[in-house]
């Protein structure tokens, strides 16, 4: 009768550890016990997150924590307007942007590949794959407020329409239902506001406001006009 090897010691003890990390392994993959992206990964959500906040222009609608406004929707999802969050979709957004809306293609002159990175950010903030007190720790720039200190502020706004957007002796109200020259709604506000009004006192960028900053006055006047918020 033949006798069975013997194992060393440091054999079971190898085979042990082996058992340990496949063991380890297998609990990771089915808990999803890692970090929401891995190292990799972080880099894009950062080259997305500047477009969002810098020249693609994105908070200045959508708010500094994704979070939405008075023509803009959250993008924070679950649920979703218009489009069903996929990042198919998204993109689809972010390139084509969405007739009768505020939002334009390729908004603020960005480029393919930044739609794409946008695209990464939002999705990645959307879906939970982003570390959220990173993303709560961003300056909220709540659109209606961030645009009613410019209005009251920077872009002098004010100063020809009052401080209740009640019009003055040049500058007509910008409260409605009725308006002067524009029909009232974002868009012509928006037009207005970055190009001025030729043979009147409004000037392009009143006060060398930004693009960016003009949406966000925007936004404030098309919201007060709509009942929407406060002067």
């Amino acid at each position: 009768m033949m006798s069975t090897p013997r194992r060393s010691v440091g054999a079971h003890l190898l085979l042990g550890m082996l058992a340990g990390a496949l063991g380890c392994a297998r609990t990771t993959a089915s808990t999803g016990a890692t970090s929401p992206v891995g190292s990799n990964a972080n880099e894009v959500v950062d080259e997305g997150r500047a477009v969002f906040h810098g020249p693609g222009e994105c908070y200045a609608c959508h708010g500094g924590r994704l979070q939405g406004g008075p023509v803009a929707p959250s993008l924070r999802g679950p649920t979703w307007k218009d489009i069903d969050g996929s990042f198919a979709a998204i993109i689809h957004r972010i390139r084509g942007g969405e007739p009768h809306t505020a939002m334009i293609g390729l908004p603020g002159g960005i480029s393919d590949a930044q739609a794409l990175q946008a695209g990464n950010y939002v999705w990645a903030v959307s879906h939970g794959k982003v570390n959220s007190a990173r993303e709560d720790s961003l300056p909220l720039q709540d659109v209606v407020a961030e645009g009613r200190a410019l209005f009251h502020g920077k872009g002098n706004c004010f100063a020809c329409h009052g401080s209740k957007l009640q019009g003055g002796p040049v500058a007509p109200p910008l409260r409605g239902p009725t308006w002067h020259e524009i029909d009232g709604s974002f868009e012509s506000i928006l037009h207005v506001l970055r190009g001025g009004l030729p043979h009147t006192p409004m000037v392009a960028r009143q006060g060398g406001i930004s693009d960016a900053q003009a949406l966000q006055v925007a936004n404030y006047v098309w919201a007060v006009s709509q009942g929407k918020a406060n002067p």
